[in-house]
């Protein structure tokens, strides 16, 4: 069933003032009980070792204000959490609104689109015309929710856009930044190892079975993006590593997979082209071949 449009997503703020003098009790607290937990032990061992206890117990003053500004930022980055967020997908604009301020982007300023992966799902963002990026909060509007209003609102404007250009002649190159890809790669298996510590307690199973299969589905992502990206026309497609070679014309193309890991094509001479989903514009541009292989 498709969102009716305009979609809206929306989390009411939680008590801010409360939540603010938690912090300003609780913080001081845990930061002296952080402290005291790793200086302690290495007090008693320069102590054993020799050293006068005014020596011995510099490591805490040392540590004591570098964990205090950790659970400060910490802290600071929860409260922000608290915050009432609404995100809504329109005919022509994307609103996000976070209490009081709004922040509007109009389809016809979006040039690009990606993904993020975020913890169990993905985050959309929006690259405008000035190069400013507008990320829909995941935590509320994640890519497996919002995926159906902007195939029926942003994806056709930016399909119109790339038959435009390769109408015109011009050679469009998809593919993932080789730093990126590292980037994401990492992640995945940072997020698989996560998965594996949450499964060894048994209240968190179900939560560590979401992350590790998100993980697993990050790295295939990735491991797509490794293999190159693609370069489309109007004569067909090629390899980005096979820029002067002339392109796959799309009648001798059939389609392997077509799914959120990407896109793999082959053809009739058993060559495969591989499109990761986490590729910059991965989404208009696989409407726009997928209308052109069988």
């Amino acid at each position: 069933m498709v969102n009716p449009i305009p979609a809206r997503y929306q989390r009411t703020g939680s008590s801010k003032i409360v939540g603010c003098l938690v912090y300003l009790v609780v913080t001081p607290f845990v930061a002296l009980f952080l402290a005291l937990f790793l200086a302690v032990p290495l007090m008693y061992s320069l102590e054993t070792l020799g050293l006068s206890r005014d020596r011995a117990s510099a490591p805490f003053l040392v540590l004591l204000p570098l964990i205090g500004v950790g659970v400060v930022a910490w802290s600071y980055r929860d409260y922000r959490r608290r915050a009432a967020l609404e995100v809504v997908i329109d005919r022509d604009r994307v609103t996000i609104g976070k209490d009081s301020r709004r922040t509007v982007l109009r389809f016809e300023d979006v040039v690009s689109t990606r993904l993020v992966p975020t913890r169990i799902d993905f985050a959309c963002v929006l690259v405008s015309r000035s190069g400013q990026a507008l990320r829909l909060p995941a935590e509320i509007a994640p890519f497996s929710l919002v995926r159906e209003p902007l195939e029926v609102t942003l994806i056709p404007e930016m399909v119109r856009r790339l038959d435009e250009r390769i109408a015109r002649g011009e050679a469009v190159t998809l593919r993932i930044p080789s730093a990126r890809i590292l980037v994401m790669m990492c992640r995945g298996f940072g997020a698989l190892l996560m998965s594996v510590l949450m499964l060894v307690n048994p209240w968190r199973i179900p939560m560590g079975l979401l992350v590790m299969r998100h993980a697993i589905t990050v790295i295939r992502q990735s491991w797509l993006g490794i293999r190159g990206g693609l370069i489309i026309d109007r004569e067909g497609l090629r390899h980005f590593s096979d820029a002067p070679a002339t392109p796959m014309s799309w009648d001798r193309l059939e389609r392997i997979r077509s799914d959120p890991i990407g896109l793999v094509l082959r053809s009739r001479e058993r060559q495969v082209f591989a499109l990761s989903s986490l590729t910059d514009d991965f989404w208009p541009a696989l409407r726009w071949i997928n209308a052109r292989v069988r």
